[in-house]
């Protein structure tokens, strides 16, 4: 299977700074914790949809 990589909650805090600083708006993040489990449910998710969609596709076989 093949080894996807994901980005942590670091970038997405630097990314959307870097966001902010060129658009205008406030910088921060209220909730770390909240950040982190969402990336985390994300690599989750998409894992078991790329097994499901295998399952789905051999079935027909």
């Amino acid at each position: 299977m093949n080894e996807y990589i994901y980005f942590d909650a670091e970038h997405a805090v630097r990314v959307h700074d870097q966001i902010i600083i060129n658009s205008g708006g406030i910088l921060g993040i209220i909730n770390y914790g909240l950040l982190e489990s969402s990336i985390e449910h994300t690599k989750n998710d998409y894992t078991i949809l790329i097994l499901r969609i295998n399952l789905l596709i051999f079935s027909f076989q």
